[in-house]
């Protein structure tokens, strides 16, 4: 077994451990959900990035918010699917797309999108490819804080022409769309 491999599964040990001190309100709302299910406020697209975390962020409960993470805060048919399960089934009021400043893979996407080469991972591309799909001309000689916001409008735009079911929950106000990114040194949250 690896050494970050073993690192993992101590912490998880501790987790559990009843001598420590966090475990019985851990234990207790792990039990809580296990019994009462979730009922996330909020579901948030948001990018893989370890420093975007929104559960610190919110300062946020297990089972408050419906999280989906993935590089550049990108839709795909899964990241959708996830949506429309919160909103249908959990009944969730909220879809906040939260990008952040210092976004890596924008500043991949803003590069791959003047350079117009090919990445050598078919994924890759695909990804550069669809945060490239909210660029236009607009974006030379702007910083990379438009770049994120540019994409953050798209994805919004994207989201109720893909969904069907999410552009209705939407029109019928069962659920609210909302824009936001998140500035990593102040850790403040400004929305769109």
């Amino acid at each position: 077994m690896g050494a970050v491999l073993s690192e993992l599964l101590q912490g998880n040990r501790r987790h559990f451990d009843p001598e420590q001190e966090s475990f019985s309100k851990g234990d207790l709302l792990r039990k809580k959900l296990v019994l009462e299910g979730q009922h996330p406020k909020a579901v948030i697209l948001t990018c893989s990035d370890s420093r975007a975390c929104p559960e610190t962020l919110f300062e946020s409960e297990p089972g408050e918010l419906f999280v989906i993470r993935v590089a550049g805060n990108v839709l795909s048919s899964e990241v959708l699917a996830s949506m429309e399960y919160a909103v249908e089934h959990l009944e969730t009021p909220l879809i906040l797309i939260l990008g952040h400043t210092q976004c890596g893979a924008i500043e991949n996407a803003r590069q791959y999108f003047q350079s117009e080469n090919q990445h050598p991972s078919p994924h890759l591309n695909k990804l550069l490819s669809n945060i490239c799909s909210h660029f236009d001309e607009h974006i030379t000689g702007q910083d990379l804080e438009f770049s994120i916001k540019m994409h953050i409008e798209g994805v919004l735009k994207d989201l109720q022409l893909q969904s069907e079911l999410l552009s209705e929950a939407i029109k019928e106000d069962r659920v609210e769309l909302i824009g936001a990114i998140h500035h990593l040194i102040s850790g403040k949250v400004q929305l769109l």
